[in-house]
């Protein structure tokens, strides 16, 4: 028998007519349990454990077939009663041909088995031994009606479940906006599967909730499913609540009490950070301001007010309204804001938010950072409060050690960070954190655009020496950077070279004094070159132009004291004690902490810098240990714990 007559034995007998019928019968159960798997309650796997027990039984199968096919012949050789040489040899080849095959198929099947397991029950195994935290993704709800006027329906599901989380402290929440961040640097537009892809494998939450809505003649329908953040098994699937297409907000108040009550598993009130949802059009403002937000203050502001008229009992857009005035310095409105706020009762939320406020108006920055933490632990994924933690516990309390674990609660590799504001200021933060412990190679190190932290990095090469890299990027900045932006640079790096002891401060300091661009600033690299003659002429100017202007006041009090000019010195001083005002925050102290290192008075400058960071003066890459004023104290007692003033927070 060749193997054309082999193929032919076979078609005569049906051999592959057979296991077709197999196939098509396989592929027919395959489908059925596709689409019936989630309503019949089977595992997602399911449908990958049916393809693996089918193909391991097609040369199952095939083998059947061939043993009675083998049989036939056999029968049929003996119908006669004589099986003759001729009949035997075909049976043999037919067996040879026919077991070939289905090792062949068994062969084929292994190939595909062993590849299946490795990429998915396999993927499986591997993916239960990570670490899994306790983090709880909650992902938009896809907006099905097919209409855009629903979009902010899904950003307002996934809010309303996110503030329920932190309130009641249930987990440690991972909103959407960490998903956005993360999307902004893949070119592909994705869908909900993506971004539990991308939790898993980046972010790894213990547990993801998600969802969609879609219109139903008049009303909205939202279902909701909690899915383990290991496996993607579904853990519950909540029954479609109803309402309103006017109203989602009744949806979404329901929603979020079901998901609460599932992950709490307990029959407690809700306490959210409002007492109630807010009305339609309000939420739909706060969001367009959340937007507006770092890119057009004025427009900022004006949806925050719409938010509030439209619903005088929201509470999110007071508090955003309160630190919009607080960031421009605006104090004594940011506290009438305050002021005016009615707490919803038993909101602890709330009245942490607004303890956190009072103590920032009142300069008692070791209670901010303690409120501020109450806040960060609720949500530490939170990109703007994480940032704004990393902001108070590096400026406000000097606390740059617990900034690393901070920074570390979200991954950055995949961040858009050119596009994510709060992004930038933890990048700035950190290295702020990294020259504070003198880590400066640690700086240098930062894997992110120098523009996002160009003042540490400059201070770490001073401090390591490397001129050619300042020069190099200060060559840079005179052709990228506008005229009042390298001159203030240069402002700061000239006084970075005086605290070592530098020479090329001397370079930086007349770059800026001939530059006649600001006041200000020539005033200062005048002082620092010790022209206090030209100087004079200088401060007399500028306070002209700027009368309260605390450090021009200041200024001409140190030149004074240079040139013996006592008279106009003590004028100084005391027009200086009558600039302080509410919410300076220590600022008039601070200056007269500058004046008494410049006059050599070593005690008064150590009380004048204690009232300064008692009354809340900020640590900045300006101030303190970065400030050469205070050059020859750097490493005196005294100045060090004051370095260290809010250590006991």
């Amino acid at each position: 028998m060749t193997i054309k007559s082999f193929i032919q034995e076979c078609h005569r007998r049906e051999v592959f007519k057979k296991l077709s019928l197999y196939v098509v019968f396989s592929w027919i159960v395959i489908q059925v349990l596709a689409a019936t798997w989630d309503p019949l309650g089977f595992p997602k796997q399911s449908v990958t454990v049916l393809i693996l027990i089918l193909l391991i039984g097609l040369p199952l199968y095939a083998f059947y077939i061939g043993k009675f096919e083998v049989k036939e012949l056999e029968v049929a050789s003996m119908e006669d009663g004589i099986e003759t040489e001729e009949e035997r040899s075909t049976i043999r080849l037919f067996k040879k041909y026919f077991y070939l095959g289905v090792s062949g198929i068994t062969a084929l099947v292994a190939v595909g088995v062993f590849f299946i397991v490795n990429n998915t029950l396999g993927a499986t195994k591997k993916q239960l031994l990570v670490h899994v935290s306790d983090k709880i993704a909650v992902l938009k709800f896809d907006n099905n009606t097919g209409m855009e006027k629903y979009d902010v329906v899904s950003e307002m599901a996934a809010d309303w479940i996110i503030q329920g989380i932190t309130e009641n402290k249930l987990g440690q929440v991972v909103s959407p906006g960490i998903i956005d961040s993360y999307r902004g640097t893949i070119d592909q537009l994705m869908g909900a599967e993506e971004n539990k892809a991308i939790l898993k494998d980046v972010i790894k939450p213990k547990t993801i909730i998600s969802g969609n809505f879609y219109l139903q003649a008049n009303q909205l329908l939202f279902k909701g499913s909690v899915f383990d953040g290991k496996t993607d098994e579904i853990l519950i699937s909540f029954n479609p609540i109803k309402c309103d297409e006017s109203d989602p907000l009744v949806c979404v108040e329901n929603l979020q009490q079901i998901v609460l009550g599932y992950i709490d598993t307990k029959d407690k009130e809700a306490l959210n950070l409002q007492s109630k949802p807010p009305k339609y059009a309000a939420y739909q403002s706060v969001l367009m301001a959340k937007e507006a937000f770092n890119n057009d203050n004025q427009e900022y502001l004006r949806l925050l007010n719409t938010a509030i008229a439209e619903d005088p009992e929201y509470f999110e857009p007071k508090v955003l309204k309160i630190a919009h005035f607080y960031n421009l310095g605006d104090y004594t409105t940011a506290d009438s804001l305050l002021n005016g706020i009615t707490l919803s009762r038993n909101n602890n939320r709330q009245r942490n938010l607004l303890k956190m406020y009072a103590a920032l108006l009142q300069g008692e920055n070791g209670q901010v950072y303690r409120y501020i933490q109450e806040e960060y632990n609720l949500a530490p994924f939170d990109l703007m409060s994480n940032s704004s933690t990393m902001v108070i516990a590096q400026q406000f309390v000097n606390r740059p050690q617990d900034l690393d674990t901070i920074f570390k609660a979200i991954p950055m590799e995949k961040m858009d960070i050119a596009n994510c504001g709060p992004c930038q200021s933890r990048i700035l933060m950190k290295a702020q954190s990294l020259v504070a412990r003198k880590q400066y190679r640690d700086v240098m190190e930062l894997p992110y655009d120098k523009k996002y932290f160009e003042m540490p990095y400059l201070i770490a090469l001073i401090r390591l020496g490397d001129e050619k890299a300042v020069t190099d990027y200060m060559d840079l900045k005179e052709v990228i950077a506008s005229a009042e932006a390298l001159e203030q640079l240069r402002l700061f790096v000239a006084k970075q070279h005086l605290i070592v002891d530098s020479p090329k401060a001397k370079d930086y300091l007349k770059a800026v004094q001939s530059s006649g661009l600001q006041l200000l600033q020539q005033l200062e690299a005048t002082y620092w070159l010790k022209d206090y003659a030209k100087a004079k002429q200088q401060a007399t100017m500028a306070l002209t132009l700027y009368p309260e202007r605390i450090s021009v006041v200041s200024q001409m009090a140190m030149i004074a004291a240079q040139l013996n000019d006592k008279g106009l010195e003590n004028r100084m001083l005391l027009r200086l004690e009558a600039l302080r005002r509410p919410y300076q925050f220590g600022a008039v102290d601070y200056a007269m902490a500058q004046y008494y290192a410049s006059t050599a008075q070593e005690e008064q400058m150590y009380n004048a810098l204690t009232k300064a960071a008692a009354s809340g003066i900020f640590y900045t890459l300006q101030k303190f240990q970065y400030d050469p004023h205070f050059k020859a104290y750097y490493q005196s007692e005294p100045f060090i714990k004051l370095l260290s003033f809010w250590k006991k927070v």
